[in-house]
């Protein structure tokens, strides 16, 4: 064999490796190199109520430093899966309901317990509101309530609502803006096409489900990672339900502010009726009106289920007519999400 004859095999061999690391580099991929797993503070996610998935027009907005506020792990106790077609307050909530609402709770429940051990005649650390009685057939019942215990129990509960992940165990989770570089193209395209590999490396899926949700191509993505992977662990929040949670807490909250402050200025009569029947009506709106517009969306959910294909979803590639802001052309993702899927379920 001639110098010449290796020679031109070499290179064949080397072209045909080159091409077949072009198409693998092309593909998605559920196994990634354990360097590209990294992984967010929940706390971070939170900070500045939820700056996080705050979007630029629906897009996820580029930001060189949000990639160095990740770090390599070895595990992701969560995969925080959304459309940044949802309001970042709405995903705010829906992560201080899912990580920080039980501590809230215990902290409210401890509070409340603690207040009313010292308002005990025994003790008697605490003032008490005006005695009351109550008339009962032939007896009469008297009693004192606590001033403290309107204000202070609610107040407890949203201030560790907000800030439980900076005092207890932050969980360490997957969100794309920070886990994926968004300035760096070659590792942005390494970070895209391996969040199938990100999920292998998840314990909890979190879906912040809105309308939108189903209707875009990446979140579908996602759902058919987790179920080819086999994974079943999955925390699905509707975010319209901790958005009612949040108004019903707050009306209540106001209006337990103005019986508490009704009752120490020692307001009765007719003005006093008045305000608390202000207050009430008041309540009930704001409950009745968000209560409503939850059971909208819920009733979306069922329908877009049963009626869901991957080929109605959409992308911002295909919105944008496969051209970035700058004028430069990007390749289809719908392609890429179709050929996994093939792959995977036929």
């Amino acid at each position: 064999r001639t110098l010449d004859t290796l020679r031109s095999e070499l290179t064949v061999g080397l072209e045909r490796e080159f091409e077949r690391e072009v198409q693998r580099s092309s593909r998605l991929a559920s196994n990634v190199g354990s360097w590209l797993i990294r992984a967010v503070s929940v706390s971070i996610l939170l900070r500045g109520f939820g700056m996080a998935f705050a979007n630029s027009n629906g897009r996820l907005p580029a930001a060189a430093g949000d990639y160095n506020r990740s770090r390599n792990v070895k595990g992701i106790d969560d995969f925080i899966s959304h459309s940044w077609q949802t309001s970042r307050w709405a995903k705010f909530l829906a992560i201080c309901m899912v990580y920080n609402m039980r501590a809230a709770a215990y902290a409210s429940w401890l509070a409340a317990f603690a207040l009313f051990l010292l308002e005990l005649d025994a003790v008697s650390l605490l003032p008490k509101s005006q005695e009351f009685q109550i008339r009962h057939g032939g007896d009469v019942y008297e009693g004192a309530r606590g001033k403290l215990g309107m204000l202070v129990c609610p107040v407890i509960f949203l201030i560790i609502a907000g800030v439980w992940q900076d005092i207890g165990r932050p969980r360490t989770a997957f969100m794309d803006r920070f886990c994926i570089h968004q300035t760096n193209e070659k590792l942005k395209k390494e970070g895209i096409r391996g969040l199938a590999g990100f999920l292998r490396y998840t314990e909890r899926l979190v879906v912040l489900w809105t309308p939108s949700y189903f209707t875009r191509l990446w979140c579908a993505y996602e759902i058919a990672s987790w179920i080819h992977l086999g994974k079943s662990k999955l925390c699905f929040v509707p975010v319209s339900l901790p958005a009612f949670a949040a108004v019903w807490t707050l009306a209540t909250f106001g209006h337990l502010a103005l019986m508490a402050v009704l009752e120490v200025t020692g307001s009765s009569g007719d003005s006093s009726i008045f305000y608390i029947s202000l207050s009430v009506l008041a309540w009930a709106c704001l409950v009745a009106s968000s209560a409503r517009f939850c059971a909208s969306e819920f009733s979306k959910l069922e329908e877009q289920v049963l009626n869901f294909s991957v080929q109605d979803t959409r992308s911002f590639c295909c919105d944008n007519y496969h051209l970035h802001s700058s004028g430069e052309t990007c390749p289809c993702d719908r392609q890429l999400v179709y050929d996994m899927l093939l792959e995977w379920y036929l």
